[in-house]
């Protein structure tokens, strides 16, 4: 198995206007690992961030520390399980507390991950709202940073940012084994059924529909 990480570790943007969107390509330059950062003070911007999980308590530790190493301050971070028996609840609940309230989660059977989605969409209080899979990991301290930053201060004023992923040794998760660039997307190929590397896509609430 290989995990994926979500590199927003690099200023430089590719600019792609979209009807009705503009999306932002955020580079990646290399794949730190996640390092512990020093939460900054709130920046003005909500983000929530969307964990849809069953039985996935072997990965789920890692995704969880990424999203509390961020220096970013204002993160909601919620989990949406499908009622699982694997323990991935209790793992919940023992960082639950390391989120000081930041953290929402449900534990309850669901139709599917679409329909667990939707769910974390219609809990979602913040101004962005993105989803991060229970066997990814966020590829720095400052990803999130990086990416309200962009969509807060560009000039473009952006609906939507994405940016690279890296695959990694899933037994040793520093170790980059395939690196995925979304240098290739353009916008007029979502009309092909071509989407940007979704595991990295952040979006204003108001353009989400769920």
């Amino acid at each position: 198995m290989q995990v994926a990480t979500h590199d927003f570790s690099s200023e430089e943007c590719n600019i792609a206007p979209f009807c009705p969107f503009v999306l932002i390509r955020i580079k990646a330059l290399g794949a730190p690992p996640p390092v512990s950062g020093t939460p900054s003070k709130p920046q003005g911007m909500k983000i929530s961030i969307i964990t849809t999980t069953f039985n996935s308590a072997k990965t789920l530790p890692h995704t969880i520390q990424s999203v509390l190493a961020q220096t970013y301050h204002d993160i909601e971070y919620i989990i949406v399980d499908g009622a699982s028996t694997d323990g991935t609840v209790d793992i919940i609940q023992a960082y639950e507390p390391q989120f000081h309230g930041r953290l929402k989660y449900i534990s309850e059977r669901d139709k599917g991950i679409y329909d667990a989605m939707n769910k974390g969409l219609r809990m979602a209080t913040g101004d962005v709202a993105g989803f991060l899979n229970s066997d990814d990991f966020l590829s720095g301290a400052n990803a999130v940073e990086r990416l309200m930053n962009a969509l807060q201060n560009a000039p473009e004023k952006p609906d939507a940012v994405y940016a690279d992923v890296h695959y990694v040794d899933d037994n040793d998760l520093s170790r980059s084994v395939r690196y995925y660039s979304s240098a290739v997307f353009r916008p007029w190929l979502m009309r092909l059924g071509f989407m940007p590397a979704h595991p990295t896509f952040y979006c204003r609430m108001e353009v989400w529909l769920f």
